[in-house]
């Protein structure tokens, strides 16, 4: 049997205020139709306790790797905070509509991987 294509999006929080939704800066504006996996970036990994220290201060200082982590959004007032449009609520209605979408959540990005390497160091992380 041959398997269908998977069509995958990337979808960036940060342009709520930036983009109209026809242009990608909303939820709605993506092509649920057309899809099947959406891409939402970015969020980050943060120290749970809410120490500071990089992984690089703390291992320095000869302590044991951190285990407990929380993921976090870059951009709460898009993902969670707009009263109206934000994305995780249009998300709850669209999936609804469209339960054969894929929705996953990006951690790091390029400048902001915070914590991951140390979440992942080990299987406690």
């Amino acid at each position: 049997m041959k398997k269908s294509k998977e069509v995958i999006v990337y979808f960036p929080n940060w342009n709520l205020d930036e983009k109209s939704a026809e242009r990608g800066g909303e939820v709605s504006g993506i092509p649920w139709n057309s899809v099947t996996y959406i891409n939402h970036a970015f969020f980050r990994v943060e120290v749970a306790d809410g120490t500071k220290e990089s992984t690089f201060e703390w291992r320095a200082a000869g302590k044991e790797p951190r285990t407990k982590f929380v993921i976090s959004t870059k951009e709460p007032k898009a993902d969670f905070e707009d009263e109206k449009r934000n994305h995780f609520s249009e998300y709850a209605k669209y999936s609804e509509l469209h339960p054969e979408v894929h929705i996953l959540i990006s951690v790091g990005g390029w400048t902001d991987c915070g914590y991951f390497s140390e979440m992942a160091y080990t299987q406690e992380g």
